[in-house]
């Protein structure tokens, strides 16, 4: 059936993993599924983390632009084929602790003594990504052709490890947790390119 071609199609124009050559102007297979242009839904937010959603799109449209050929477009009615995503998760907790007298240096750790203290984070983002096939007047209609779930975590050093204490602690805990998102969406990207040739 015409999913069994498209999976393979997607495949080849996504991800240069089947033997179809990703030029589109000689592709027979594209040329018969008359698929070239695909657009990427903005992905949903389900978290309280303001952006993540971006993040994590910039991350996959990079991996998209390195691994195939295919045409990025900006508009649903422009497109054959659509990738969407939701953000499900993205928060770090604790998964580190000691007291605050053993904090260097010992002379402003002493004044913690009975306080317990985090010193390592552990940062976690996860978002459900579906690729759809696009018909209909409009482009109103779409049929999954596929959709998978992805998670991934990443520990990074409380404040107080790298030296910083008082109130700018939760800053340079927010700037690293930041930092490892964009480590994260990196990966969860190379995830999905995974996945998608694993299944096709």
């Amino acid at each position: 059936g015409w999913k069994g071609s498209f999976a393979a199609l997607a495949c080849a124009i996504l991800f240069s993993g089947c033997a179809y050559s990703v030029r589109r102007s000689e592709n027979p297979v594209l040329h018969q599924m008359g698929v070239s242009r695909l657009y990427v839904e903005t992905f949903i937010n389900r978290t309280f983390k303001p952006g993540v959603d971006i993040t994590v799109q910039s991350a996959i449209e990079r991996m998209i632009r390195s691994q195939a050929q295919v045409r990025l477009v900006k508009s649903r009615e422009e497109a054959d084929s659509i990738l969407t995503a939701e953000i499900l998760n993205a928060r770090f907790n604790a998964s580190a602790s000691t007291t605050g007298d053993r904090l260097p240096p010992t002379s402003i750790g002493a004044q913690f003594s009975n306080n317990t203290v985090a010193t390592v984070y552990l940062a976690s983002l996860g978002c459900v990504v579906s690729l759809e096939k696009l018909s209909g007047p409009g482009k109103s209609k779409s049929e999954s052709v596929w959709k998978s779930e992805f998670n991934r975590s990443k520990a990074f050093p409380g404040s107080n490890q790298l030296g910083v204490y008082g109130t700018t602690s939760s800053l340079i805990n927010e700037s690293e947790f930041e930092r490892a998102l964009e480590d994260l969406a990196t990966q969860i990207a190379l995830d999905v390119h995974e996945s998608m040739v694993g299944v096709f």
